[in-house]
């Protein structure tokens, strides 16, 4: 919510993501409890101050346990945006959900509770634009193959009663036997065959890689 007042106001940030405690150990942040909230901005030096201000003052009113600000902290957005996809640390499970940003807490919630073997997922939200990414890193070659499928179900049986949709980024090819990593056939597969049938008639273009099998 406190990142959703910030979103909504007459501060225009650069960025608004929030991560939880595994993400912040995996772009190696500093060690502190609970949800992060991170919010860059710029402008003139005048501007900006008037912005951090009223940034800190929205934090305090949503009882923040502390508010840093960091000058050039790209190291950080870096980090965020490429999270999960550093080859050094390929996560087992990659998950991308789209929802209404005020359902993003609620998702937040519902996903810190599934676990893969003994990892917890890391999370990393987008609140402004309703998206939520959730990895789960391990040992490919020692997972359970059945439980991420059961944890990928329980994931779009949860975000199918707030219709929200669910999309596999990254998984082991084996699950892709037993999972639809899209989700299922849009509303609009009908038109999509057809233009896939117009521009593409020899099926040459990956051909079984896009939803419903296009």
């Amino acid at each position: 919510q406190c990142a959703l007042d910030v979103f909504n106001s007459h501060i225009t940030p650069l960025a608004i993501a929030t991560f939880n405690r595994e993400s912040a150990d995996s772009i190696n942040f500093d060690e502190r409890p609970g949800t992060y909230l991170a919010i860059r901005l710029g402008g003139r030096s005048r501007t900006l101050d008037r912005q951090v201000n009223e940034v800190k003052g929205t934090c305090a009113r949503f009882l923040a346990i502390d508010v840093e600000q960091t000058e050039g902290a790209s190291r950080i957005w870096r980090a965020l945006a490429d999270f999960g996809w550093d080859p050094a640390s390929d996560p087992v499970l990659n998950l991308k959900i789209s929802t209404l940003p005020n359902q993003v807490e609620q998702i937040h919630n519902l996903i810190q509770r599934m676990q893969v073997s003994t990892s917890d997922p890391s999370i990393v939200s987008q609140p402004g634009f309703g998206t939520v990414e959730a990895s789960w890193f391990g040992d490919e070659t020692a997972t359970d193959l059945a439980r991420l499928a059961e944890v990928v179900q329980g994931v779009r049986t949860e975000m199918a009663a707030l219709h929200a949709t669910v999309i596999v980024q990254k998984c082991p090819i084996d699950l892709k036997d037993r999972v639809d990593v899209w989700g299922g056939e849009p509303s609009g597969i009908g038109v999509m065959r057809s233009l896939k049938a117009q521009y593409d008639p020899n099926n040459t273009m990956n051909p079984g890689r896009f939803v419903g099998s296009l």
